[in-house]
């Protein structure tokens, strides 16, 4: 259980880098700016819920 508000900022953060990471989709290299983005979400959003 984190701070809630460390886990929307994490949210916020790894949905802009998913954002980007579409945007640049043309670049292999970016999948995996995309995928860690995804995965910032997803733990930030845990941390958000307080789970």
């Amino acid at each position: 259980m984190g701070n809630k508000n460390a886990g929307w900022i994490q949210v916020v953060l790894g949905v802009l880098l998913t954002i980007w990471g579409f945007t640049q989709l043309h670049a292999t290299a970016t999948w995996g700016v995309w995928l860690f983005g995804v995965l910032v979400v997803i733990v930030g959003l845990w941390e958000a819920m307080g789970k």
